[in-house]
C-alpha cells in the first residue's frame, strides 16, 4: 500500500480516533474544560481525522458527504454527554 492508497488514509483516520478514545478513558467533562493540553491534543486528533478525511477520493464511501460540520462545527452538541 503506499501512503496515498485510500485504505492507509482510512487506517490513519481510525487510529487517530483510537487514540482520541484512549486520551479521554476515565476523564470528566470538567477536565476537559480545564486542562488545556487535553483539549489541545483531542482539537489535534480530530483535525487529523479531517485532513485525512479530506484527501480521500469521491468515490470512498466514508468521504461523503464532505465536511459536513465545517459551517457549524461550534454549534455541536458532543455525541457522549460525559466530555
Amino acid at each position: 500500500m503506499s501512503r496515498h492508497d485510500p485504505k492507509v488514509r482510512l487506517l490513519h483516520m481510525r487510529d487517530y480516533a483510537q487514540d482520541a478514545m484512549a486520551m479521554v478513558e476515565g476523564e470528566t467533562r470538567a477536565n476537559l474544560d480545564t486542562d488545556n493540553k487535553l483539549r489541545l491534543a483531542l482539537t489535534r486528533l480530530v483535525e487529523l481525522v479531517g485532513e485525512a478525511a479530506s484527501h480521500l477520493p469521491e468515490e470512498t464511501p466514508s468521504a461523503t458527504p464532505r465536511n459536513t460540520m465545517a459551517g457549524g462545527y461550534r454549534d455541536a452538541q458532543p455525541l457522549d454527554t460525559r466530555l
